[in-house]
């Protein structure tokens, strides 16, 4: 896909995929036909924008592709905890329903912060 439409424009797809994945979950979490739907493209999505996130680091890095390999990996797991740790504050404080949806929306502002092009 990067190959055809570019890597800003797979950037972009994988980040609306991701968001609406957490906006359908909390819309009807109650239904599992949702959840499950909501779940597979999640983790589609996932991983999906890892690869992405691999090329584009490869690409910034061009000189030593083992750090374009290893900073998107990094920042992921960084997110993962600073996400796992703000989650569980939010659902607390807001319940699941508006956790949720404040990721999804997260993940479309992260849409825009796709890689330029050249």
């Amino acid at each position: 896909m990067i190959e055809k439409v570019g890597l800003q424009s797979a950037y972009r797809f994988g980040s609306f995929a991701i968001a609406g994945a957490s906006i359908i979950l909390a819309a009807a979490p109650e239904n599992f036909l949702t959840a499950y739907l909501s779940a597979g493209l999640f983790g589609c999505a996932y991983i999906f924008l890892t690869g992405v996130l691999l090329v584009w680091g490869i690409r910034v890095f061009i000189k030593n592709a083992s750090l374009g390999i290893g900073v998107p990996f990094l920042l992921l797991a960084v997110g993962q905890v600073l996400g796992s740790l703000f989650a569980g504050v939010f659902i607390e404080s807001w319940g699941y329903p508006a956790s949720f949806i404040l990721y999804g929306l997260m993940g479309v502002a992260a849409a825009f912060l796709a890689p330029e092009k050249r």
